[in-house]
């Protein structure tokens, strides 16, 4: 369950009109948003209304990747234009929970998530958007596994990532063989490897010192 800011939970038990979820995009430029029926003016910031749902927040005390889905109104095709016009992937979301009184002032809000978008779809009537915490960055996969060997397929009229250009017809994918073509610039392998893979590797401070 989520613990509110006392403060917070302090303007909750005091006389409220209504709550509103507070959605902002940070992408070329900043977009406001509310879930509420009226424009909402808070932070300096004019939050327009919109229809707006949130699924549930996904949120591990362990090294995982948080995430929430958000689903907007697309009305007028108002989403699309916006997700269309620019790759707002990596761009910062933040989403926030606001108590809001009689006189529509909202007088205390809470950060519910706060990440980066991740992925996103969009039908005529609804957009809906993946929201992911910046551990999605330690959560890519490789695109190739480390290798001794060179991994570019051989060339000779210097094209692609070889670029090697001469008469020679064969490589065995060495970096002796490399050298022996004058093309070491260009070798894609770890020509180290095979002299570290049995060493036992310290960091920081060396074992006994």
């Amino acid at each position: 369950m989520r613990t509110f800011d006392a403060n917070f939970q302090a303007q909750l038990e005091a006389e409220i009109a209504f709550f509103a979820l507070l959605l902002e995009f940070d992408f070329s430029i900043t977009y406001y948003y509310n879930n509420s029926d009226i424009p909402i003016y808070y932070s300096n910031h004019l939050y327009l209304p919109i229809s707006l749902g949130m699924g549930s927040v996904n949120i591990s005390s362990a090294l995982s990747v948080d995430r929430t889905t958000i689903e907007l109104a697309n009305a007028g095709l108002q989403m699309s234009s916006i997700l269309l016009g620019e790759d707002v992937r990596n761009k910062t979301v933040v989403l926030s929970f606001a108590a809001i009184n009689s006189a529509r002032e909202v007088i205390a809000a809470e950060n519910i998530f706060t990440g980066l978008m991740d992925s996103w779809s969009v039908k005529e009537d609804k957009a809906t958007l993946t929201v992911v915490n910046e551990l999605v960055f330690w959560n890519k996969k490789a695109l190739r596994m480390q290798s001794s060997s060179c991994p570019w397929m051989l060339v000779t009229d210097g094209s692609n990532e070889c670029a090697y250009s001469g008469s020679e017809s064969w490589c065995d994918k060495s970096y002796d063989r490399c050298n022996a073509l004058s093309n070491t610039n260009s070798f894609g392998g770890f020509r180290f490897l095979p002299a570290i893979s049995e060493r036992e590797i310290w960091w920081g401070r060396k074992q006994g010192g």
